[in-house]
């Protein structure tokens, strides 16, 4: 059987693969074909949306979630028409909603009239190489196609085991949080151990709390921050970011004197951090690799527990279940994981006191950040394009080296014009590219650069074709 080729295929059916998809069939201009891949059966959810407990909630209000920049209470309308009438700006609503708001979002695009065409596969990529001018895509059946351009749009990856847990130590160890059976045998008398007290940790809770689970969780990471609940509040005026330093310690300086003195007007620190959000993607490329990897080292675990936020209803769970004592927090590193008596024992060095501790549980589940080294992620088509030298890992190995296009940047250091990538692999170039925000804005400017640039390749086809007449050559656009 012969593969099929399209003009563009995007790889991830998630927010930004869909919204990337739903910009193109309004853009295009010229007869096109685009394919949109995603490897698990449904399209618009991803990691964060496809979940199948109705209690994750989303880590921003609704009145923050709309998937078009230019019409912020989009969403918010779509959720008042068709979930909640009573929803409200500030409210924090269940992530499957969003899930379905971008499912209809496709919907409705994929009705109105367009000169592009889509089709969707759901299937996974596990190699992407040049061939014949093209782009060949290597589906896990050994199925092919090809496409002019590939846009990269994969989300986050999984994390890395911790050290100590990366061999068969343990049959009571789950790698991976978000694997279907990850909690599946659970007893509810069981202790579970979470490694990470970040979001997925939360996410675990909250998860085992809406199956009636009566036992006990520990929650073990380097730190033991748990992330900071949203709260409404009066805003901070952003004047103050304008000229910020570009250096880690008298940013950081800078910031915290911009927190005392909103503490001083009794405004709390949220509002400072939620001013600072604009700003970051610029203090980030104006810092110094030397600045990036000493924010990475020492800032980050602070930035990120004040930065991502949970909704007010997840932060008062969490905050029952600690003082009812079926939760504690621990802080220190991983020695060594063993099963003893039926259980998984971790010992840990204490981080306070530097002294050997024991935890055991029934189940650990490793609730770590993604991994953003592109030469450690476990994922098919990143490998691939690796190996095949399409791509390489930027210097601070928080994700693919891309250029401000998003144009990915191959072994030799040439940026591709065939071969782009969104979100969470643009991390490495932004630092904030994984939320809504940033990547709404990402999908749209990467369709109407994709659009123009397709429309001029057709032109050039048709002239080289001899099939357009020099004298009544067009622009491609009407």
């Amino acid at each position: 059987m012969k593969a099929s080729a399209y003009d563009i295929a995007i790889v991830g059916g998630g927010f930004s693969g869909v919204m990337t998809a739903v910009h193109l069939l309004r853009l295009c201009t010229t007869n096109s074909s685009i394919l949109l891949i995603e490897r698990s059966a449904s399209l618009g959810r991803g990691l964060a949306y496809g979940t199948t407990t109705t209690e994750h909630l989303l880590n921003v209000a609704a009145k923050g979630m709309s998937a078009f920049a230019d019409k912020p209470d989009h969403f918010l309308q779509w959720l008042q028409n068709n979930k909640a009438a009573s929803a409200r700006a500030n409210d924090f609503v269940s992530r499957q909603w969003y899930g379905d708001y971008i499912e209809y979002i496709l919907g409705e695009q994929l009705k109105q009239p367009s000169a592009a065409s889509l089709d969707c596969k759901f299937k996974e990529v596990v190699d992407v190489d040049r061939q014949n001018g093209m782009l060949c895509l290597t589906f896990s059946d050994s199925s092919r196609c090809y496409a002019r351009v590939v846009v990269l749009a994969v989300g986050n990856f999984p994390p890395p085991d911790p050290q100590p847990l990366r061999g068969p130590s343990t049959r009571r160890y789950v790698r991976y949080a978000w694997s279907p059976e990850a909690l599946d045998g659970v007893a509810d008398s069981d202790t579970v151990l979470l490694i990470g007290s970040g979001l997925t940790a939360i996410d675990q809770l909250v998860t085992l709390e809406s199956r009636g689970f009566k036992g006990s969780y520990c929650v073990l990471s380097r730190r033991g921050l748990l992330p900071a609940a949203h709260v409404e509040g009066p805003s901070w005026p952003a004047d103050w970011t304008r000229s910020l330093p570009s250096r880690i310690r008298p940013l950081v300086a800078t910031i915290r004197e911009q927190v005392r003195m909103a503490a001083r007007e009794n405004v709390g620190w949220r509002p400072v951090i939620d001013s600072l959000r604009p700003s970051t993607q610029r203090l980030w490329k104006n810092m110094s690799w030397v600045d990036r990897r000493r924010f990475l080292r020492h800032v980050r675990p602070f930035w990120e527990v004040h930065r991502h936020r949970l909704a007010p209803a997840v932060s008062q769970l969490v905050d029952d279940l600690q003082r009812s004592g079926r939760l504690t927090l621990h802080a220190g590193r991983i020695l060594e994981c063993v099963d003893v008596d039926g259980f998984a024992q971790i010992e840990y060095q204490d981080r306070a006191t530097g002294k050997t501790r024991i935890l055991r549980a029934a189940r650990i589940v490793n609730c770590t950040g993604h991994e953003t080294d592109a030469r450690k992620i476990d994922s098919p088509v990143v490998r691939s394009l690796l190996k095949n030298k399409l791509a390489r890992v930027d210097a601070c190995l928080q994700g693919l080296d891309v250029t401000e296009e998003g144009a990915v940047i191959d072994a030799m250091g040439s940026s591709s014009t065939t071969l782009f990538a969104l979100g969470p692999p643009r991390k490495a170039l932004l630092w904030e590219s994984t939320a809504v925000p940033e990547i709404r804005l990402q999908a749209l400017g990467q369709a109407e650069q994709l659009a123009l640039q397709l429309a001029q390749s057709k032109e050039l086809d048709l002239k080289e074709s001899g099939r357009l007449d020099e004298n009544n050559a067009g622009t491609g656009f009407n």
